[in-house]
């Protein structure tokens, strides 16, 4: 997708939710308290996800109606 594109589009994560797995993870495999959470990490942390699912859509056989 354009930047254009990815601007008009709504979210694929909850930015508070992911916020707050981010600082569990943390704190449970960390030694460090991490205290805040970049809108950078969110923002990678989604284009994972959308290329993630990108490559999943790929990948699925021309037939049917089901995304599985």
């Amino acid at each position: 997708l354009t930047l254009k594109e990815r601007k008009v589009m709504a979210r694929l994560v909850c930015v508070s939710m992911c916020k707050r797995v981010a600082k569990d993870l943390a704190d449970k495999h960390r030694a460090h308290k991490f205290t805040r959470v970049a809108d950078s990490f969110v923002d990678e942390c989604e284009a994972e996800l959308l290329n993630i699912m990108t490559e999943k859509i790929k990948r699925l056989p021309s037939m049917g109606k089901t995304i599985k």
